[in-house]
């Protein structure tokens, strides 16, 4: 586990995201957004609205992390209209370029793990890998 310090952003591996040393640390790690059975988008703790996803290490593991993406039209958001599909949800990554659900991607933000252990990233950038 690679810990950040002032104003840097570490790179973790996905398995060692959730350990509490990593609160509130900001970090980056690889995977892949994908969506479970539902996404919830409110401005619940934020100042902005927000959209749940699910980040997983693997398109056929169940190993899952939730991933706040803050919602809008620029760098770095996601759409999720009204009565979604996996088809109608846009995702733009640090380029303003679409990501499709299921590609691989590079992700930095802060951990969050509340006081049940619930974990999350809060997303700054997203980035698209080859």
């Amino acid at each position: 586990m690679l810990l950040a310090g002032c104003g840097e952003t570490a790179s973790v591996a996905f398995a060692d995201l959730c350990q509490q040393a990593n609160n509130g640390q900001y970090v980056r790690t690889e995977g892949y957004l994908v969506v479970g059975s539902s996404i919830f988008c409110s401005n619940i703790g934020a100042s902005q609205i927000q959209c749940e996803l699910e980040f997983v290490d693997d398109l056929r593991n169940a190993k899952q992390i939730a991933v706040m993406i803050n919602e809008g039209t620029g760098k770095n958001q996601i759409v999720v209209p009204e009565n979604y599909s996996a088809e109608t949800i846009v995702i733009h990554d640090d380029s303003g370029a679409i990501i499709k659900l299921g590609e691989k991607v590079q992700l930095a933000g802060e951990i969050v793990i509340n006081k049940t252990n619930v974990c999350l990233i809060d997303t700054k950038t997203i980035k698209r890998l080859p």
